[in-house]
């Protein structure tokens, strides 16, 4: 077997410019150096419904055909990358690894093998696949690129129904989990105006699938697209209480599908989605959520339902999505009814607690109990989501902000940003959803994606830009330098739980889509 080990010192120490190629004898495997463990051959799915790229940080394999770039995302920008392309044959390879060992296995025929330099897929012979990217300087841009790859590395075709739909993760050994709606909604943010139109229409065919699974009630699935089995309750699991957030951002994708390409919804199924949120909202103005374990289930929310303050900027947004779709559509009396109920939810949501709101003084409560009963949380993407989705009523701003920038920098993590600013994040009790309910540790974890997305945006509207530029170079650097971004981090900046996690590798163009979103916003 050929190792390009010893290829890769003598390509290094090649002349300058010398564009050393070695051809490779008919059926040959090497040996690639393990720090090239990012492959990449195109853009679309292969015919097995797999993405043709990927990379291989964990143990498994990937089979494909025609060029391929093997590179390290992770390296600078100079590092040693290397292309393969078949000159006859039939252009089919595989590649695995395993533990510390990564083979390309190509079929009979002349390969050719190119040195180049560079961190990401040769362009000079891949045509580049992402569209209108921003202009940034270097270690930016390449952290945007990155975060494309990953999301490119996500996309399956169901095996059930033959969706495409996007993963949470870049898994190739360990397989894929679910299609959660939120992931779904992170990815869509910040990758969809970059990709072709097939891109697009793989991303439309999830949302579709999506609306064409709405619950008896108008409820979004959370997921169930890859199995063709949807499901309402977050995770599936019955220790977690239900977030009723499909709805806010399905509805809220289908705005931005019209304002990117002018695709104008069903207006049958925004009707039902934004609906949904009227069923569930309560005298005094706000929408219920469900708690399985506490017994309280959609029949009997509106005398026994949980208030959480983020599922109800999730909802402000998703009536305010229906309302401008409802105005597209020319019917203007819905457009009235979901404007008017987006208002009331706002109202209500602003008042302080004694008041049955959900303002502390502070900030906004993370939960209030049927029985009225208060947990204070202070959840960070539910306070910059409800400033940049103008949520929160303007002489709220400024408390909250001192707060957070206060409590926050205090004890700043290396990455950021935590599920909570107060509770689970100091106090170590998780009890990040509801009291006592622990969900995978979110309450002690730092969440780039959904935590700093948001948080880096949100201060760019409030003109904090030197404080956004800290966080959002922060976000880069993590961006540039993990293999395979861990689902959590802790203060120190370790990683655990899942790998690789897709949002967490778009954060910086997740933000920066979000930044560029709120600017074409009308202001109120």
């Amino acid at each position: 077997m050929a190792d390009l080990q010893d290829w890769s010192w003598r390509a290094a120490n090649a002349p300058p410019g010398s564009g050393w190629t070695e051809n490779v004898l008919s059926g040959a495997e090497f040996q690639i150096p393990l720090e090239l463990y990012c492959f990449y051959s195109g853009s679309e799915l292969g015919s097995d419904g797999f993405p043709r790229n990927g990379s291989l940080w964990e143990d498994g394999s990937s089979e494909g055909e025609g060029a391929c770039s093997l590179f390290d995302v992770t390296g600078k920008n100079d590092s040693l990358a290397l292309l393969v392309t078949p000159e006859s044959g039939n252009g089919v390879w595989k590649i695995i690894r395993q533990q510390d060992r990564i083979e390309f296995l190509p079929s009979a025929g002349q390969w050719k093998i190119k040195v180049y330099a560079g961190n990401e897929p040769d362009w000079q012979y891949h045509p580049f696949p992402f569209l209108d990217l921003p202009e940034t300087d270097s270690r930016t841009r390449h952290a945007f690129v990155r975060g494309l790859l990953d999301f490119l590395a996500g996309t399956r075709r169901s095996p059930a129904n033959g969706v495409v739909f996007q993963s949470p993760q870049t898994s190739i050994g360990k397989g894929y989990s679910g299609d959660g709606i939120p992931d779904t909604f992170f990815q869509f943010c910040s990758a969809y105006r970059h990709l072709s139109e097939p891109r697009k229409a793989y991303f439309r065919s999830q949302l579709d699938w999506l609306g064409n699974h709405l619950r008896f009630d108008g409820c979004v699935p959370w997921g169930g697209c890859r199995q063709d089995v949807p499901y309402y309750h977050v995770w599936k699991r019955p220790d977690c209480g239900m977030f009723f957030d499909g709805n806010g951002l399905w509805l809220e994708m289908q705005r931005l599908l019209y304002r990117i390409d002018k695709i104008i919804p069903d207006p049958e199924k925004v009707i039902r989605a934004a609906d949904f949120y009227l069923h569930y909202m309560t005298e005094n103005g706000l929408v219920a959520a469900e708690s399985k374990q506490r017994g309280c289930e959609w029949a009997d929310l509106l005398q026994n339902g949980w208030h959480s303050s983020l599922v109800n900027v999730i909802a402000y947004r998703g009536l305010d999505a229906a309302a401008e779709l409802m105005a597209v559509c020319n019917q203007p009396e819905l457009s009235d009814r979901y404007r008017r109920s987006a208002a009331r939810l706002k109202t209500a949501f602003n008042l302080p607690l004694e008041q049955y709101g959900l303002f502390t003084g502070r900030g906004f409560a993370d939960w209030r109990d049927p029985d009225g009963k208060v947990h204070p949380l202070w959840r960070i993407d539910t306070h910059m989501l409800a400033i940049l989705w103008n949520v929160i009523e303007p002489d709220k701003i400024e408390p909250v902000m001192q707060y957070f920038t206060e409590k926050y920098f205090a004890d700043e993590p290396a990455v950021p940003a935590p599920y909570l600013l107060d509770g689970a994040w100091y106090d170590e009790q998780h009890d990040d959803m509801l009291e006592n309910t622990r969900t995978y540790g979110c309450g002690t974890a730092s969440m780039p994606g959904r935590m700093a997305g948001p948080m880096i945006a949100a201060l760019r509207k409030l003109g904090r830009n030197d404080v956004a530029d800290h966080i959002f170079d922060l976000t880069v650097g993590l961006s540039n330098r993990e293999q395979a971004l861990w689902e959590y981090y802790d203060r120190s900046g370790k990683g655990y739980g899942a790998k690789s996690y897709i949002e967490h590798a778009l954060t910086p163009l997740y933000a920066w889509e979000l930044t560029e979103i709120n600017k074409t916003e009308v202001k109120p």
